[in-house]
Parts: C-alpha cells; structure tokens; sequence
C-alpha cells in the first residue's frame, strides 16, 4: 500500500505512516464457543456491494464451485450499495437462491456471530489501491481463515498457505480453485490455518494499534 502512495502521490517513504485505521477490538472479534457445529461449508463475503470490490467474482466462484463438489455448500453476504440489484440477478441468474443468505449492515455482535459461523471469508477486491482491509483482519480474529486477491494492502498481511490462499484479483476461477484447494485439507492443516488466523490478528488489536499511533506520530513530524 505504501508503494502506491509513493508511485501515485510522488511521497518520500519516510513521511508516510500506514495504519490500520483504529485497529480490531480483538475482546469482540473473537471465536465463540457457542458457533453452530453445522453439517455444511460456510463460504462468506464483508463488504460493500459496489464496483470492483468483486463481489461478483466470489458469487461466481461460489456457483463454479458448488458444480464441482458434494459437499453442502451456503454463501453468506453481508453488506449493500449501488449494485444490490445487479447482485440479486446474479444470484437468480447462477441459480444461487437456496445457497446464498444476504444481509446489509449489521451491528457489530451479529457480524461477530457470522464471522464465526463462517469457514472461510472471501475478499476478492479488485481495486489496485485497496486499503488494508479491515474485514480481513476481523475475520482472522474470529479463527477465520482468508481467500483474498493478492493486492495492495491485503498483502500486508495475508501469508498464501499460512493464514489463508491468494487469489487472482478479477478472477472467479482462482477462487473455484482456492476454495477446492481449502476443502481438500485435513483438519490438521485446517487447524494450522485458524491459529495462524487468530495470531495474524494480533498486532492489528486496537489497542495496539492506538498506542503505535501515539509512539509513531510525534517521531513522523521531526522527520518533517
């Protein structure tokens, strides 16, 4: 993300400071006892329902997805914008309409409850100047593992086999492919991802965060 501020902006590196907005409260995002022990795959999105965030691209994937494997298969969606309509075709059109559960915003405790009920997050951005990503950190702190487009500030910390899978950005059949690819894992391996997950997320803690703010502000403007 800081080499595209500098490409863009024409920035020196040293006066740039990258921060993960105000940082995950790691006490709410977090893994619940009580998640539903389901007989089923749960694939989900976070985001905004808008160009390039590749919401479509994970729906398609999904659909290419659920073609090739037997196993049970639901696709949660939390968020809404400008192409809802556009999504809702989309769905009927991939014959998606028993598979796919939408939501639009939500409180923070009941995107908890989902992050938790869900086996993999997809965030298949296909913006170059990406931010961080928020919804990816959530995730992981949650035990959530992670198929995300390898871009921009996703691959800040986004490690492909160690806390989740690359993807190509703008493409459904990297996904399919990922998603293969993490149902094929033992429960070894699964559970190597989840604690890799939970570990991503904890510099990313809000609290850290906020006290690397304080620390690194006043040392930014001396070198200004």
């Amino acid at each position: 993300l800081k080499k595209v501020v500098i490409e863009r902006y024409k920035i020196k590196a040293e006066s740039i400071l990258i921060s993960p907005s105000g940082g995950v409260n790691r006490n709410l995002f977090a893994p619940q006892k009580n998640s539903p022990n389901k007989g089923e795959m749960c694939i989900g999105y976070v985001g905004r329902i808008d160009i390039d965030k590749g919401w479509d691209d994970a729906l398609i994937g999904f659909a290419e997805f659920k073609q090739k494997t037997n196993v049970a298969l639901k696709f949660i969606m939390v968020g809404s914008g400008k192409e809802n309509t556009r999504k809702n075709k989309l769905i009927q059109d991939l014959g998606l309409e028993a598979s796919v559960e939408c939501y639009d915003l939500l409180p923070q405790e009941e995107l908890v409850a989902l992050y938790n009920e869900m086996d993999v997050l997809i965030f298949p951005s296909r913006r170059k100047g990406e931010s961080l990503g928020l919804v990816g950190i959530e995730a992981m702190a949650c035990g959530t593992p992670v198929i995300g487009s390898e871009i921009a500030g996703i691959k800040g910390y986004l490690i492909d086999g160690k806390n989740g899978y690359f993807t190509e950005a703008g493409n459904p059949s990297s996904i399919t492919k990922k998603l293969m690819q993490f149902q094929c894992i033992s429960l070894e391996e699964r559970s190597h991802l989840i604690q890799n997950a939970l570990r991503t997320a904890i510099p990313y803690d809000e609290k850290m965060v906020q006290a690397n703010m304080i620390e690194l502000i006043p040392r930014l403007n001396k070198k200004n």
